[in-house]
This record gives structure tokens, sequence and C-alpha cells, in this order.
């Protein structure tokens, strides 16, 4: 038969080693029990009536897991909290944990950011790496009311990319939320949003689509695949019929030495094959970089 500590210490186990008092006095721990306990640091208090269980690491989730546990059995990880979760490329972890009360009024606690709920239903509502968390999808929803237009579109770009929701899920929840801080940036990016795009390999490539696309140019090959003498390659976007093929140079793929000896080859092999190619960087001005697309493709026709 286990006893008390072991049972307080599987409790704990499946909660990244949080504990609440609750649970300990449903366990049969009298509140004299419990005090002795932290007094022999048995039980490390990290939140009012949220303890940390022996030797357990003091990880950022349960850090979280506390949070939400302090503000009650409602509360979930939101916001910029729930994104550094869901890990959305460009969002940093917030310096206070951020979650929202669901159904519920929003208590104030010490060094807790707790949000007005905005969140539907249950159904906007998840479990990820052992904490209760907004889904995608709302957690989107929820950073256009705190963070910048573009930081939120690097999120909606990465969580697409990474198949964590899709633009419909997002809709939906649009459609579902009357009004919300941020509303004009989500049905930006809705409305921009084109069929295909989260296979776009970077925000790069992103944005180099919607570019061309308000110059009113065509839409351009994805990953074109090309044969050459030296092997296959595929080109970030491209015009076969003009055989003109546009490259987006990424610091962090192409920066390095590695990539500084194997592009010139790759570029060289592509330019053989007879193919046009236009570089350009994440600071090439947009209209520069419309500009260069526009007499490439011309020249392409009249080769």
């Amino acid at each position: 038969m286990w006893t008390i500590d072991e049972r307080m210490a599987a409790v704990a186990a499946g909660q990244h080693g949080v504990v609440t008092r609750p649970q300990l006095l449903s366990l049969g721990l009298s509140a004299s029990a419990i005090s002795r306990r932290v007094r022999a640091r048995v039980l490390r208090p990290v939140r009012a009536g949220v303890y940390l269980v022996g030797g357990a690491p003091d990880t950022e989730e349960a850090t979280l897991l506390a949070a939400c546990l302090a503000i009650g059995p409602a509360a979930v990880a939101s916001h910029r909290s729930a994104a550094w979760l869901w890990r959305f490329a460009g969002v940093a972890p917030p310096e206070v944990p951020e979650v929202t009360n669901i159904g519920s009024h929003s208590p104030k606690a010490r060094g807790i950011l707790v949000h007005r709920a905005v969140v539907a239903d249950a159904g906007d509502i998840t479990v990820h790496r052992g904490v209760p968390v907004t889904k995608p999808a709302p957690t989107l929803i929820h950073l256009a009311g705190v963070l910048s237009p573009y930081v939120v579109e690097t999120a909606f770009n990465d969580a697409r990319r990474r198949r964590l929701c899709s633009v419909d899920d997002v809709r939906r929840c649009f459609r579902r939320y009357d009004t919300f801080r941020g509303k004009a940036v989500i049905a930006t990016l809705i409305d921009a949003h084109v069929e295909g795009d989260e296979r776009a390999d970077s925000d790069l490539e992103l944005a180099a689509l919607r570019a061309l696309r308000r110059a009113g140019l065509p839409e351009p090959v994805k990953q074109q695949p090309v044969l050459t003498a030296r092997g296959l390659y595929h080109i970030d976007l491209a015009y076969p019929a003009e055989q003109v093929g546009i490259e987006l140079l990424g610091f962090d793929h192409h920066g390095t030495r590695l990539a500084f000896d194997r592009d010139p080859i790759r570029r060289n092999a592509l330019l053989n094959a007879g193919w046009h190619l236009l570089e350009f960087t994440s600071r090439t001005p947009v209209g520069v970089f419309v500009e260069q697309v526009t007499t490439g493709r011309a020249r392409g026709r009249a080769v």
C-alpha cells in the first residue's frame, strides 16, 4: 500500500512536479502536515496554494502549470504563454505567465497576467506538453491583441506550415468571436491567403508571393524541379515558360561556409541548363524585387 508521500509524488509526476493544496488535502494530508513538509523542503511553495514536490525541476512548463492551477481549475495558458508552448516562430516567452480563466471572472494574482475570456467554448482548449492551453487557432486570435501585426503574421505562417492549424480553423474562430482586439489584423491575414501558401518554405517566400500578386504578376511555380548535368535541383519560385527562376536567400541557410561553397555550383548548373536566375534577400526592396522579376520575364520571352 502506498504511503501519502508516494501518492503525492505520483500526482506530481503527472503535473510537471506540481501539486495544489486541495490535492494534498484530498490525499489525507492535514494543514499542519503540509506545513511540516514545507519546512522540510519536501514541498516548495511556487504560488499561493501550489507547491513543487521534492527535487522536481523548476521548468518553464511547471511554472506555467502552477500559474494555471493558482488561478483555478478553469484557467488555461493563453496569449504569449500559449504561443511559447506551441513554439510559434517569432514569439518570445512572456516575462510573466499569461492565462485565461474560461467562463469565469478574472481574479488578480501577483506575477500572473490574467486575461478576460475571449475563447468561445471548451472546444478551443486542449492539453499540450502537460499544460492546459488554448488551441493554435484561438491562440493566434489572442496574439493579434497583444503583439505587432508583423509578429502575428510570422506566427500565423509558422502555425500553418507546421500544420498546427489551418486557415479555415482561424477563419472559424474569427467568425465565432464577436469582437476582439486585433480583429483587423486577423482579417487581413485570412484575406491575403491563397490556397497552397502553407507549402511556402519560409516567410521570405510567402512575402515574395504576395508582392508578385499585388503587382499583378502571374502566380509562379513553387519548388520548380530542374534536371541539370549535375543532378536534380529545385528553384524556389519559377516561371517555366520564360525559364526565369527566383531564388530567395535566407541568411540561416545561405550564410554558412558550406552554402558559400555549394551555392555557386548549384547556380552554375542551373545557368548551364538554360535558366535565368534572380536572387533576392529579405532586405531587397519590394519595388526592386518586382521590377527585376518583371524585367527578367520580359527578357525570357524575348529569347
